[in-house]
C-alpha cells in the first residue's frame, strides 16, 4: 500500500511539473516581443510633375504626403489619417487627407493629397505634422499554434517645408517732371517695386499717404491694385499728384503792397504696400525747388481813350522768385480790349515783333521795364481793364520751359473828356471853336425871334 502511494505521489509531481512548464511556455510565447512595423514619411508641395514652394499666407496649395511601409509583416485593414495643425489650414471645402488599405505588404508606397492654406503669421521654416496609423496584425501563439488578430496604433511624424517668402523692395522712384518747381500745380510720382523673394506675391495693392502740401490729383488716384508680383520682375506704378498752392509773403516797396509768391518745400510721401503676408511702408521724399516768379510793380501810360491808337504803355516787372530766369521774353497777348498798333507803312512781319520783348536773364530780385505800342477798341466803355501779358523763360538747373500770365491794369477814358482836348491838333481845335460859336449864334437868333413875336 505504501509502495502504491509513493508511485501515485511521484506521478502527481511529474504531472505538476509538466503543467507548470506548459504554462511557462505559453506565457513566454505571449510576452515575447516581436519586431514592430516600420513606416517612413515625407511631404512636398505640388505633384510629381511640378513641385512648388509654399509660403506664409499662401492659399489652395497642394500638399503630397508620401508614406512607405518597410515591413516586416503584412498588415491588414490599415487606416492612415493626417492630423492638421499649425500652420496648416484645410482649404475651404477640403476634408482631412486619409487612406484605407485592406492589405499592406512590405515595400509598398502610399500617397495622401490635400489642399491647404498657410497661416499668415507663420515663418518660413520646416514644420512637423503627424499621421495616425491604425492596423491589424495577426500573431501566432506557438504552443497552441493559433493565429489571432491584434489591432494596434501608432503615430508617424513627417516634415512640411514652408520655405517660400516674399520680399518687396522699393527699387527706385522718380517724378514727372523730373524737377518740380514752386508754382507747378501737378506732377506724377512713379515708384519701382521688385519682389526679391522666391515665390509670387499675391493680392498685392499699393496706396500713398500724402502730406498737406500734396494730394491725389483726382479721387482714387492714390490707390492701385497690382494683383500678382512674380519674383525678380520690377514693376512701375504711377500716382498723379496735385501740388497745393504753397506761398510765402513779400512786401513790395512800390506799390507798397504784400504779394504771395509760390514757395519751395520738402515733403514726404508714404508708400504702403499690402498683400498676402505683405505689409510694407516706404518713405519717398518729394522736393519742390525754387523758381522765378514775376509781378507787376508799376504801369505807365498816358490818358487812354476809346478808339485811340499809337499809344505807349510801359510795364515795370520784378522777379520775386528765388532763382534766375534765363532767356526771358515778354509777349502782349491778343485780347478784345487792346491790340498792338502796327503802322500801315511797317511790314506786317516786323510789326508782329512789336508784341514781343526780349529781356534775357533776370536774376532773383531783378527788375526791368517793357513797352508796347497799342490801340484801344472803339467799342468798349470807359473804365478799368486788365490786359494779359505772357512771360516765358527757361528755369535752371534743368532749363525747363516755364511761363506765367500776368494781368496788367489800364484805364480807358471817354473820348469826349476834357483831357482828350489836349491831344487834338490846332486845326481840329479851330473847327470845334467855330462850331461852338455857330451853335451859340443860332440859339441867340431863335431867342430874339420869340421875343419879337411877343
Amino acid at each position: 500500500m505504501r509502495k502504491e502511494t509513493n508511485i501515485f505521489m511521484l506521478l502527481l509531481v511529474i504531472s505538476l511539473i509538466i503543467v507548470s512548464l506548459s504554462f511557462l511556455n505559453i506565457g513566454k510565447a505571449e510576452t515575447t516581443p516581436i519586431l514592430k512595423p516600420s513606416f517612413v514619411a515625407y511631404s512636398y508641395w505640388g505633384t510629381n510633375e511640378s513641385h512648388m514652394l509654399a509660403y506664409p499666407g499662401g492659399s489652395f496649395l497642394p500638399l503630397t504626403i508620401t508614406i512607405t511601409y518597410l515591413g516586416p509583416y503584412t498588415l491588414y485593414n490599415v487606416t492612415i489619417n493626417s492630423t492638421i495643425s499649425y500652420p496648416l489650414i484645410l482649404s475651404k471645402g477640403e476634408t482631412t487627407p486619409s487612406l484605407y488599405i485592406p492589405v499592406l505588404n512590405p515595400g509598398t508606397t502610399l500617397k495622401l493629397f490635400g489642399l491647404f492654406n498657410i497661416s499668415y503669421n507663420s515663418e518660413d521654416k520646416i514644420y512637423n505634422q503627424t499621421l495616425n496609423i491604425k492596423y491589424t496584425l495577426f500573431e501566432t501563439i506557438p504552443q497552441t499554434n493559433k493565429t489571432i488578430p491584434i489591432i494596434k496604433y501608432m503615430t508617424l511624424n513627417y516634415s512640411v517645408p514652408i520655405l517660400g517668402y516674399v520680399n518687396l523692395k522699393l527699387a527706385g522712384f522718380k517724378t514727372t517732371p523730373s524737377v518740380i518747381y514752386a508754382g507747378d500745380t501737378a506732377a506724377v510720382l512713379t515708384v519701382y517695386l521688385v519682389n526679391e523673394g522666391n515665390v509670387i506675391a499675391s493680392n498685392v495693392s499699393a496706396y500713398i499717404v500724402t502730406p498737406p502740401q500734396l494730394s491725389p490729383l483726382y479721387p482714387g488716384s492714390n490707390t492701385i491694385n497690382i494683383g500678382y508680383l512674380p519674383p525678380g520682375t520690377p514693376i512701375n506704378i504711377s500716382f498723379p499728384l496735385e501740388i497745393k498752392n504753397v506761398t510765402s509773403s513779400i512786401r513790395l516797396l512800390q506799390p507798397y503792397e504784400t504779394v504771395q509768391i509760390p514757395a519751395p518745400f520738402n515733403a514726404m510721401v508714404i508708400l504702403v504696400v499690402k498683400g498676402n503676408n505683405i505689409d510694407e511702408y516706404f518713405d519717398i521724399p518729394v522736393d519742390v525747388k525754387p523758381s522765378s516768379y514775376f509781378v507787376v510793380s508799376n504801369v505807365y501810360h498816358n490818358t487812354f481813350t476809346q478808339g485811340e491808337s499809337n499809344t505807349y504803355i510801359t510795364v515795370s516787372l520784378i522777379n520775386l522768385g528765388n532763382s534766375v530766369a534765363k532767356f526771358t521774353t515778354v509777349t502782349l497777348l491778343p485780347n478784345p480790349i487792346i491790340t498792338p498798333y502796327v503802322s500801315s507803312s511797317i511790314n506786317p512781319l516786323i510789326g508782329a515783333e512789336t508784341i514781343n520783348y526780349t529781356v534775357g536773364d533776370v536774376p532773383s530780385g531783378g527788375a526791368f521795364n517793357v513797352s508796347f505800342v497799342i490801340s484801344a477798341s472803339s467799342g468798349i466803355s470807359p473804365g478799368n481793364y486788365n490786359i494779359p501779358i505772357a512771360i516765358t523763360w527757361y528755369q535752371p538747373p534743368t532749363m525747363t520751359p516755364m511761363h506765367q500770365i500776368i494781368e496788367v491794369p489800364i484805364t480807358i477814358s471817354s473820348s469826349f473828356s476834357l483831357n482828350s482836348l489836349g491831344k487834338l491838333n490846332s486845326f481840329t481845335i479851330l473847327y470845334v471853336i467855330a462850331a461852338i460859336v455857330i451853335i451859340i449864334l443860332v440859339v441867340m437868333a431863335i431867342i430874339g425871334l420869340r421875343r419879337r413875336k411877343h
